[in-house]
C-alpha cells in the first residue's frame, strides 16, 4: 500500500520533532518519530481500515477518516483511505492526543494564508 503524507502532516510532524528535540535531544526525538511512523505504516500495510473511525471527524459528517493512536507517545495520526486501485492512504494530520480536531481544521483553513 502506498502512503502519502500531506503538507499539513509534515508541518505538524516537524513541529513535534522540534518540541521533543528541546526535551530529549535531536537523536532521541528522531528515533521516537521514526519508530512511530514505522508502527503507523506497518498497521496500514496489514490492516488499512483497522484503526478506529475518527469520532471527531464523524461528528462533522466525515466518516471515512481514521485515526491511528500511539497512546504511549500521546500522538494520533488522522488518515484517509483512497478509492483508487490499488488502495492507498493519505496521512493528513499529526496531532497530540489532546488536540481538538475541529480547532486544527479551523487553524488550517481559516488562520493560514
Amino acid at each position: 500500500m502506498k502512503i502519502d503524507y500531506s503538507a499539513s502532516f509534515s508541518q505538524q510532524f516537524y513541529q513535534q520533532f522540534d518540541y521533543w528535540q528541546k526535551h530529549i535531544g535531536a537523536a532521541a526525538a528522531e528515533r521516537l518519530l521514526r519508530e512511530l511512523i514505522g508502527r503507523f505504516e506497518q498497521v496500514l500495510q496489514q490492516f488499512p481500515a483497522g484503526c478506529q473511525v475518527c469520532a471527531e471527524a464523524a461528528a462533522l459528517g466525515f466518516t471515512d477518516y481514521y485515526e491511528f493512536i500511539a497512546g504511549d507517545r500521546n500522538v494520533r495520526i488522522i488518515y484517509r483511505l483512497t478509492d483508487a486501485a490499488p488502495q492507498s492512504a493519505v496521512a493528513l494530520l499529526f496531532l497530540r492526543t489532546q488536540q481538538c480536531l475541529r480547532d486544527q481544521l479551523i487553524e488550517l483553513v481559516l488562520m493560514r494564508p
